[in-house]
């Protein structure tokens, strides 16, 4: 969105502000660059502990289809050269040749489980003939 000031119908002074409050700076842009690949929630929220590290800058990322890349406001298929909404549901455009490479060379790629299952749980576990064990014999 852009916020500015008015006068008279005329924008005397304003910025463009995207939807998770990160400013839009036309020049000296430093947003996810090599100098600092974080993404605005981290700058904003801090980062994750290790292992944790976000994929995108949505705290759990969209799925895509095996094969796909993400786009960010949907995915990519190489076999249809169609960026195609996240449902799926919706074909949203075409990239040429250029963009496909950026894609390939630089955006998330959908991979058979991109949501690997959680480790088993650390519930304890009862081992007969202790005390947490029904079958050790105590009586409290």
């Amino acid at each position: 969105r852009y916020e500015a000031t008015w006068e008279r119908g005329y924008a005397v002074q304003g910025c463009y502000v995207f939807n998770d409050g990160l400013l839009y700076e036309d020049q000296n842009w430093q947003y996810v660059s090599q100098g600092d690949r974080r993404f605005y929630t981290e700058v904003s929220e801090g980062l994750l502990p290790a292992g944790k590290t976000l994929l995108t800058n949505e705290k759990v990322p969209p799925a895509i289809p095996q094969g796909t890349y993400d786009y960010g406001s949907g995915y990519f298929d190489p076999s249809t050269e169609q960026i195609v909404s996240y449902d799926g549901k919706e074909v949203l455009g075409y990239v040429t040749e250029g963009e496909e490479k950026w894609i390939r060379d630089h955006c998330r790629k959908g991979f058979e489980d991109p949501f690997p299952p959680p480790p088993p749980s650390e519930s304890p576990v009862d081992i007969p003939g202790t005390a947490s064990s029904p079958a050790s014999g105590s009586n409290a």
